[in-house]
């Protein structure tokens, strides 16, 4: 890691003009843990240059023109600004190993969208650093619920969250059982040679980040996506469609707190549908800590927040466990291998992170059923069908195997079919209740 962070370091220095690189040069040599620490170097036109550690801002005794800072913008974009028309407008540049260039100026709108830039006025390189262990506190939140819920990771700019981001992805990607892990990555600060070559990562750049959850999400059969920075209405509107997916969405935002970001925030929606089973902040000094949803949001939202994540796991298991039906019975009409076989090859993600393959390894399909149940969320219906079917799973004629198939595909299919019915009533019945009690109360104080 020490390695590929000094490799960083170097890559945003080499870019630099020349009397600049000298001063930075001179900084470096001077300072024992100038590659450690480095979090930012921050050029203005006309204006003079900074060196940013940790909390502390280092002035620099050169003034840059803007003819020099322009022609060290067009240098990191390979001569060519014009490839980078749209990463502009959104006011960055990449750059290699996961830095990013910040611009700053006068910038060229129509219909209310920015079109492009006519004048630099500054450049802030925030340089991508390693920290190994940055991401284990975040590892163990998510671990905790089996990898079956989303985790929102927050804090105003600059306080790391893309760091405990890029180590979380390290931890969730390697070791003995690693997760599928899809990256949606916009910006490059995620990509690079951070994960090593063993590491199941699946990376998705050069595409939105609403667009790239969703080919994730269709194409990957990922056990995880992760996301950057997520606040626009295609980012928000691509993982409410895939929240039926049963993919847990682990993601960054920036927000103060928890409570600003349900009150005032173009991430409320997500809490609001239950897309998060946990969230964590990050505070002055790189302090991480687990939050929780504040008493103090609006009526109506915490307890149908709370049914819904609920309801949407059951309902994301029971779909899991009719789809492992269907493919039993499929594997059975066709060839004539074990049970535990066709259950083990199965892709199901929600499945594997309660257990359920883990405990096959023994061969008996209702003990490895019965010990992944504690860790389920089915309703007592689906269980005990279940329970049912697994019970009498590998009977000696084919007829009756596939006899028993067609029964719990067909009682499990119209259970699904009115759990989806009950939990949309319940969900509005409640909210209902709930505002109108709330009313009730107002009208009762005035």
């Amino acid at each position: 890691m020490s390695f590929h962070r000094t490799t960083t370091v170097l890559s945003a220095l080499s870019a630099l003009p020349d009397r600049l690189r000298r001063e930075v040069e001179r900084v470096r040599r001077s300072t024992a843990s100038f590659d450690s620490s480095l979090r930012e170097i921050r050029l203005h036109a006309e204006r003079g240059c900074h060196l940013v550690f940790g909390a502390r801002t280092a002035a620099l005794p050169v003034i840059l023109t803007e003819a020099e800072l322009t022609a060290f913008v067009k240098g990191i974009a390979g001569g060519s600004l014009y490839a980078f028309g749209d990463c502009l407008c959104e006011g960055y540049l990449p750059l290699p190993g996961g830095s990013r260039a910040g611009i700053a100026g006068e910038f060229v709108c129509e219909g209310g969208k920015v079109v492009g830039i006519r004048r630099i006025g500054s450049v802030v390189i925030r340089v991508a650093r390693a920290v190994p262990g940055a991401g284990e506190f975040a590892e163990r939140v998510f671990r905790r619920s089996g990898c079956r819920l989303g985790l929102l990771i927050f804090s105003p700019p600059g306080c790391g969250k893309t760091t405990v981001l890029r180590d979380l992805a390290l931890r969730l990607s390697t070791g003995p059982r690693p997760l599928r892990t899809a990256i949606v990555d916009c910006r490059g600060e995620l990509s690079g040679d951070w994960y090593g070559r063993g590491a199941c990562v699946d990376l998705l750049t050069g595409c939105g980040k609403g667009e790239g959850i969703a080919i994730a999400t269709r194409t990957l059969s990922p056990d995880v996506i992760l996301v950057d920075e997520i606040g626009g209405e295609d980012e928000v509107a691509a993982i409410l469609s895939v929240e039926g997916g049963g993919v847990p969405i682990v993601a960054t935002a920036h927000g103060s707190s928890l409570a600003r970001l349900c009150s005032a925030s173009p991430v409320s929606p997500l809490l609001r549908a239950g897309i998060f089973g946990a969230f964590i902040g990050i505070g002055d000094g790189f302090v991480q800590y687990e939050a929780t949803l504040p008493e103090t949001v609006p009526v109506g939202f915490l307890v149908p927040l709370g049914l819904k994540r609920r309801a949407s796991r059951a309902l994301s298991e029971t779909e899991e466990f009719l789809t492992l039906l269907r493919r039993i019975k499929r594997e059975i009409a066709c060839f004539a291998r074990p049970l535990p076989e066709i259950c083990r090859t199965a892709d199901l993600p929600a499945l594997r992170a309660a257990g359920f393959f883990d405990a096959l390894e023994g061969g008996d399909l209702l003990s490895a059923y019965r010990r992944a149940l504690p860790a389920l969320s089915l309703s007592p219906e689906a269980a005990r069908l279940l329970d049912g079917f697994f019970s009498g799973a590998g009977a000696p004629l084919k007829s009756e195997e596939l006899a028993a198939c067609d029964r719990a595909i067909s009682e499990l299919s119209e259970l699904l079919e009115h759990e989806k019915n009950e939990r949309t009533v319940k969900v509005r019945l409640r909210s209902t209740l709930i505002l109108t009690g709330g009313l009730l109360f107002l009208l009762l104080i005035v």
